[in-house]
């Protein structure tokens, strides 16, 4: 009594509190009791102050966060991640400036404002963005309280209704009761097939380029791709994983290189990633599930690429289940996995989900670990195991719980080799849209009680409006005889290949390497395109036909002119890629200007 008084006398003293707690619970603290101190500090704020502080508190409770989370990113530009702040930022204050409105009118009044948590929870998985208010449950006893059951939405708003309605009445009561919960509950066994699988990890910049006089770093991926597939190898696995981006090339077959990288795998059948040409110039970021001898079993299509980070990547059009060995596989693109709502149907039908992911440019925040957490909460939602292999780590085996058998920490390059865990189908991923259907009704019937409350005065308790109760009866009668509407398991055929036909003319050339990969970062801090139109193959590897391409000798050693735009040429040496005053560089050229011999096969 005498702790409620305080606050409702010094309410923005708790702000402190909740900003400590929430950031404390993230990686790589990850002290998820310190969570339970945030909620009930922020609840009791928004309780006790008006709306615009509430609003407030919101504001700076989840740009606090969002940078804790983001900072460190080298990839992400000032721009980018002042955006992403914002939109955390945002998410708070729109649940702490509604919990402050509604949270007078009882208890209507505080389960519709976890329904905004909810919402914010849904509008999260379907943007694909980022972040979800179950990480401060990963890895903690209280992560699949409600999630195989009710969902990530209802279990994120569960943890919001409870301090708001305990708040008021017994905290000490509630808090002595999940205590008890955590420490009486007791660790499921981890049930595995007798399929083996070996995750490939690496850790690749997205720069590569390649030629002779100079370091290059082609080379040095395919050693340590060599390297790592070998080892790969010894352990006999049933099915290799190989990261995003790992295999330097764009290519729609096989090329001689790629198949001397591949062969000897034995038994093992392969997931790649590969980047695709389009007919119309564009690309597919794809996952190619093969046969030991290459063969394509299917082709799975990122669905929905960032526009900011992958201008040049178009949403595929291959559906994303494919069978292998019996198995209903699912495999995504990196934050393909964010994407909740477009998952969920086919992880309904699914015993394994695999994410290829490159989280290299990322490196230094805590972006790859919650990356890696929002993947658990999506194990433990559906009951299906995940595989993660991941360019810059970390990458790991999850089991059906969401919990993490095996793991690689970031920044090594390495192999994971695990038994493929069993698939247990939650009770929430084969009733979805039954739960969904149900929500709505329960949600509806507490506005109308919300509405109809307004016209008691507060202090009258003796007066309740009653409309809540049908809703709610209909939602628990609804979810416990959904068990026998579940829909039978569909299976997935296998799919023949259908990669589209590059439209490109082959190019032979004579001692020479290159390769153009992506955007590459100037000396001077501009971004140059290495592509804007199609590129055509030299042997294994890509060479702009628009582009200048020259070997020439400097007094700074020898160099590559890549491109030429007026008075600028963009050229490659022993200080990396940078721009240069073309008349300056002929001044420090000390050699003739070798073209290079690029001739029609």
């Amino acid at each position: 009594m005498i702790c409620k008084r305080w606050v409702g006398k010094n309410p923005i003293l708790l702000l402190p509190v909740a900003l400590i707690s929430f950031v404390s619970a993230l990686p790589p603290f990850s002290f998820w009791p310190a969570a339970v101190i945030g909620l009930y500090s922020l609840s009791a704020l928004c309780t006790s102050c008006s709306p615009k502080t509430a609003a407030t508190a919101g504001l700076i409770t989840g740009a606090a966060m969002a940078s804790h989370a983001f900072w460190g990113a080298h990839a992400m530009s000032l721009w980018l991640f002042i955006f992403a702040v914002l939109i955390i930022a945002v998410v708070f204050m729109a649940i702490c400036t509604a919990t402050s409105l509604l949270s007078r009118h009882g208890m209507p009044g505080m389960f519709l404002a976890a329904v905004v948590v909810a919402m914010t929870e849904f509008l999260c998985g379907w943007a694909g963005f980022p972040f979800s208010h179950n990480v401060f449950w990963v890895n903690s006893p209280l992560m699949d309280l409600l999630l195989p059951y009710l969902g990530a939405e209802w279990q994120a708003a569960f943890y919001w209704f409870i301090p708001l309605l305990t708040w008021r009445f017994l905290p000490v009561v509630f808090c002595a009761l999940m205590l008890v919960y955590c420490f009486w509950q007791q660790a499921d066994s981890v049930d595995f097939t007798n399929r083996k699988i070996s995750l490939i990890q690496t850790s690749f910049s997205d720069e590569l380029l390649s030629f002779p006089g100079l370091p290059g770093r082609l080379e040095y991926r395919y050693q340590v791709l060599k390297q790592l597939l070998e080892q790969s190898k010894k352990t006999n696995p049933d099915l290799v994983v190989l990261p995003e981006s790992a295999l330097p090339l764009y290519i729609s077959e096989f090329t001689p290189t790629l198949k001397k990288l591949l062969a000897g795998s034995g038994s093992s059948d392969w997931l790649i990633h590969q980047y695709r040409y389009r007919d119309d110039g564009f690309l597919n970021s794809s996952n190619l599930l093969l046969t030991n001898n290459l063969e394509v079993i299917a082709e799975i299509d990122k669905k929905s690429p960032i526009p900011l980070a992958e201008p040049r990547i178009w949403e595929g059009l291959s559906a994303q289940s494919m069978v292998w060995q019996g198995l209903n596989l699912v495999s995504v693109v990196c934050s393909d996995s964010f994407r909740t709502q477009a998952l969920r149907p086919d992880l309904k039908h699914a015993d394994l989900l695999v994410v290829t992911a490159n989280d290299y440019s990322l490196t230094g925040s805590l972006l790859p670990q919650l990356h890696l957490e929002m993947d658990q909460i999506r194990a433990a939602e559906s009951g299906v195991p995940i595989l993660r292999a991941v360019n810059g780590g970390p990458s790991a085996v999850i089991d059906n719980k969401g919990r993490v058998i095996r793991q690689l920490e970031e920044g090594y390059q390495s192999i994971l080799t695990s038994r493929l865990p069993a698939s247990e189908h939650s009770f929430f991923i084969n009733n979805q849209y039954i739960i969904g259907i149900a929500s709505m009704v329960l949600i509806f019937s507490t506005l109308l009680g919300a509405l109809s409350i307004k016209r008691y005065p507060y202090a009258e308790t003796s007066e309740k409006p009653s409309v809540i109760w049908p809703g709610l009866v209909f939602f628990c009668v609804l979810i416990i005889s959904s068990g026998s509407w579940q829909e039978s398991r569909i299976t997935v055929k296998r799919t023949e290949n259908s990669s589209a036909k590059f439209q490109y003319q082959h190019f032979t050339i004579e001692q020479f390497m290159l390769r153009q990969f992506g955007y590459l970062t100037v000396a001077n801090g501009a971004s140059q395109k290495l592509f804007n139109f199609q590129t055509v193959q030299l042997n294994d590897f890509f060479l702009e036909p628009t582009s200048l391409a020259a070997i020439t000798e400097t007094t700074k050693g020898r160099v590559l002119i890549l491109d030429e735009n007026g008075g600028e040429v963009l050229i490659y040496g022993a200080e990396g890629l940078q721009t240069s005053n073309k008349s300056q560089l002929m001044r420090e050229t000390v050699s003739d200007l070798i073209q290079i011999k690029v001739k029609k096969s």
